[in-house]
């Protein structure tokens, strides 16, 4: 069973999405610390990356940049899986 959907039925629910957020956009990475519930990790480790994220901020990545970076996570995620 995979991680999203271990948790879609451990917490009762299908509104789960998980996110590597070494990897993430910043502009997503802020939003999920933002609006979603962090299931690993302390305080500490958000507050980090939510200084990370307002940093790295950029409105300039093309389409193309994006579909890059979103290649290059699933193929992180299959050699992990």
């Amino acid at each position: 069973m995979g991680v999203v959907a271990g948790r879609r039925l451990s917490l009762r629910t299908d509104a789960v999405d998980v996110a590597d957020l070494e990897t993430i956009r910043p502009e997503v990475g802020a939003t999920a610390l933002t609006d979603g519930t962090v299931l690993v990790g302390d305080r500490s480790t958000v507050d980090t990356y939510r200084k990370r994220f307002a940093r790295e901020r950029a409105d300039d990545d093309t389409h193309s940049d994006r579909m890059e970076q979103f290649d290059a996570i699933l193929e992180r995620l299959d050699a992990k899986v």
